[in-house]
């Protein structure tokens, strides 16, 4: 998924939680933080603003968003 805008991450929750989201690139080193905050039970989606990404270089990078009852990571190209 190449993106050089916003970046839409979708999750599913099966009960209220805090949710992080970390960015990592492709060595899986630790770039940034992009969230951590409550989110409710059911479907929420977060969006990350291109700004917040605009000091990283174009490349691979992988997404982890993590919760006490959900985990999931995804991968996305950045352009600009």
């Amino acid at each position: 998924n190449p993106t050089n805008g916003q970046l839409n991450l979708p999750f599913y929750l099966p009960a209220a939680s805090e949710v992080q989201c970390r960015l990592v690139d492709g060595s899986g080193r630790l770039v940034k933080v992009l969230l951590a905050q409550d989110f409710p039970q059911g479907d929420n989606l977060q969006r990350i603003p291109s700004n917040t990404l605009s000091e990283l270089p174009d490349g691979m990078y992988f997404y982890e968003l993590r919760s006490a009852v959900h985990r999931r990571v995804g991968k996305f190209v950045l352009t600009k």
